[in-house]
């Protein structure tokens, strides 16, 4: 999710915190998705789940792109890992939207949202047959992430 103004710049930063509410949002949505958001006339999980696995891979990239920082709240904590490698599990706080660390750190509740829309998805798709792609993944990601 790409934002301008303030501490996200002039639209070429991704700041953690709306990449994470992204990750919320659509986690919350899938939790809640029998007893409410699937009852919303035109609902459509199948797109919802489309743009949660968009928002888990750039949260994914976005920590890749902060593994090779020293002062990242993770240092040589590269806890998490998909196919291609181990990563550190929590991103940098600002990145750019085409790749690479603009400012590093982390954002604490950008880490906790995030986490807790990964956890949320996890859970609501865990019945699911086949599950997502990423389930097993995002699964170990996030217990790694806590």
């Amino acid at each position: 999710l790409v934002a301008s103004g303030g501490t996200a710049g002039s639209g070429y930063l991704v700041v953690s915190e709306s990449q994470a509410y992204g990750l919320l949002i659509t986690g919350s949505i899938l939790a809640s998705w029998d007893l409410h958001a699937g009852t919303v006339n035109g609902a459509d999980r199948a797109q919802v789940l489309k743009y949660f696995e968009g928002y888990y891979t750039f949260w994914k990239n976005m920590c890749k792109g902060s593994s090779d920082h020293f002062n990242n709240c993770q240092p040589n904590g590269k806890y998490c890992s998909d196919y291609s490698g181990s990563y550190v599990c929590l991103p940098d706080w600002r990145v750019y939207k085409t790749g690479g660390t603009e400012s590093t750190g982390a954002a604490t509740d950008a880490d906790a949202d995030a986490i807790t829309g990964i956890i949320l998805a996890v859970k609501s798709v865990e019945g699911d047959s086949p599950r997502p792609w990423w389930y097993d993944e995002a699964r170990h990601w996030a217990d790694a992430s806590a």
